[in-house]
């Protein structure tokens, strides 16, 4: 997940604008919910919200704060629901080899 900061640079060097409006409210809920928070908007009805926000371009800067949050994909409201469940790092488990 990337800082506030990476997501305005992303957005900087890619669109030419940071739009940190986007990325303040595509995160307004990680406070209460941690990574879990992206249910809430990190998916493809999110991106139509910011559309209807803050035009085209602030979208573009939706899906870049998206997938560089959820590895390279934008969620459908479904899948954002389902992945945010499971919200753990699956790679800092180790599995026992002997099972």
């Amino acid at each position: 997940m990337s800082s506030f900061e990476k997501h305005c640079q992303d957005c900087k060097e890619q669109l030419g604008e940071d739009f940190p409006e986007v990325h303040i409210w595509l995160d307004e809920y990680f406070a209460s919910l941690g990574p879990a928070h992206r249910d809430k908007r990190h998916h493809e009805g999110g991106v139509e919200e910011v559309r209807k926000k803050w035009g085209e371009k602030a979208a573009e800067a939706a899906e870049i704060h998206i997938k560089a949050d959820c590895k390279g994909v934008i969620p459908t409201e479904e899948q954002a629901k389902i992945w945010s469940l499971f919200s753990i790092n699956f790679n800092d488990i180790k599995l026992d080899d002997n099972k």
